[in-house]
């Protein structure tokens, strides 16, 4: 299970999944510094960051930190180290349902432009 789990990580790393017969247009960063901050994994392009916290973490420290990153117009994903384990699927699709309606945002034309005015 863990080695399952593993495995996804690193596919969303590096934008490739077992078994897809595509690969993300997207790519990860992991251990990327975000201000004073070092995010587990960071979509750049799509503003979006992947948090996978362990018993280590505090519910009041991670607002602060949640709240430094929304502040500079990043989605903020957190899921604990055991929902990686045991809900790798879940995790995933709750990774690419963020980074589709991301994507939605960032190539929708204007009204403007749609309209042709």
């Amino acid at each position: 299970e863990l080695a399952t789990a593993l495995i996804w990580v690193a596919a969303l790393w590096a934008g490739t999944f077992p078994g897809a017969t595509w690969t993300l247009a997207l790519q990860f960063r992991r251990q990327a510094t975000v201000g004073p901050y070092v995010a587990d994994f960071l979509c750049i392009e799509a503003k979006l960051i992947v948090e996978l916290d362990g018993g280590q973490h505090s519910a009041e420290v991670d607002a602060t930190r949640t709240a430094f990153l929304k502040d500079r117009g990043y989605r903020v994903l957190r899921f604990w180290n055991n929902d990686v384990t045991k809900n790798i699927d879940g995790v995933l699709l709750t990774v690419l349902d963020a980074l589709h309606e991301r994507s939605k945002t960032l190539t929708q034309p204007s009204p403007a432009k749609a309209g042709g005015g």
